[in-house]
């Protein structure tokens, strides 16, 4: 079974701190992980992969460089080639807030979705420059920022070029996520021209989902998850991080907790070669959206490691708060 091990890669947006306007301390932050404990960014996470032998996606963030000028994007994309890992194309919608008039003269949206077939065509072929422009060849992958995606971003992905999509999240859809699809989304479809990569959910209650993520899942669920997928005969699954995940709210410590899960599931892959093959984008078989069964219907967890988990993350933010 293939698993795209992702990892969106990003300054963070937030107005109204002095920390995210400081163009440094926001990228020491937010991509490399800088702390007083500890850097924890991406060169850890790129080292983790190479010491596993894993692949990995680096959703790389191209629309900051608008406002911000390209070399915090050139300095993110050097480090992820030079350790020859997949570069693919995120953007968060947001930053065109701080241009006057937004891109387009009007009064810039939140999310991708907020614009125009048109004018979220126009958004990823400046994103998709952006990192061209740096250096980051053979881009056949979209996921929009905070999964604010719509039906229309498929259409803009499909004309720009690009082959994949990986913007909608089973958790959020309808809100930021307004992707449509009848029933849950398990598995990749084709839809508009393109294929719709999903992130991979699954219920740790009763109707309620949880996205395949190291902060949001623990070890024992990451592993139950990949072990039941691959007990389906599924033919992929899609974890998420974030270049910051494993660092507090606050950016200033390491946490321990996602660092630990990290650490335990790329092991785990490391040493499960014979079931799970860490791929990219590129590497997609044609054929992968041609599975349908009665297994394709969500994961499911159980309430114990759900439980587990609940004792995990207090004692996570019970270290952050001291």
């Amino acid at each position: 079974m293939d698993v795209l091990f992702t990892i969106d890669t990003e300054m963070q947006f937030r107005s109204g701190t002095n920390r995210d306007r400081d163009v440094e301390a926001n990228l020491n932050a937010n991509i490399f992980g800088k702390t007083a404990d500890g850097t924890y960014g991406v060169d850890f996470q790129l080292e983790t992969f190479r010491r596993h032998g894993l692949k990995s996606v680096f959703f790389v963030e191209a629309m900051a460089s608008q406002v911000i000028g390209s070399d915090p994007l050139r300095r993110t994309v050097e480090k992820i080639l030079d350790a020859k890992q997949e570069i693919q194309l995120h953007l968060h919608a947001e930053w065109l807030r701080r241009l006057d008039g937004g891109l387009f003269g009007t009064a810039p949206g939140i999310y991708l979705r907020d614009y125009s077939l048109d004018h979220q065509a126009e958004i990823i072929r400046i994103g998709a420059e952006n990192l061209k422009r740096v250096g980051a060849e053979n881009v056949v992958a979209f996921r929009a920022g905070s999964f604010g995606a719509n039906d229309d971003t498929i259409r803009a992905v499909r004309r720009n070029g690009l082959q994949y999509d990986s913007s909608f999240n089973q958790v959020y859809q309808g809100c930021p996520c307004e992707i449509h699809f009848e029933n849950a989304l398990p598995l990749p479809r084709r839809l508009e021209g393109i294929v719709e990569i999903p992130i991979t959910h699954f219920e740790d209650l009763p109707r309620h989902y949880r996205p395949l993520q190291i902060a949001a899942c623990s070890f024992s669920e990451l592993r139950a998850m990949l072990e039941q997928a691959y007990e389906r005969r599924w033919p992929l699954v899609v974890i998420i991080t974030h270049s910051f995940e494993l660092l507090t709210q606050d950016r200033r410590r390491t946490n321990r907790v996602a660092v630990r899960r990290f650490e335990q599931i790329c092991d785990y892959l490391g040493t499960q070669r014979d079931r799970f093959r860490t791929v990219w984008f590129s590497d997609l078989e044609p054929d992968v959206t041609e599975y349908r069964s009665s297994n394709g219907a969500s994961l499911r967890s159980n309430v114990f490691r759900t439980m587990a988990r609940f004792a995990e993350q207090t004692g996570s933010r019970w270290y952050e708060w001291t």
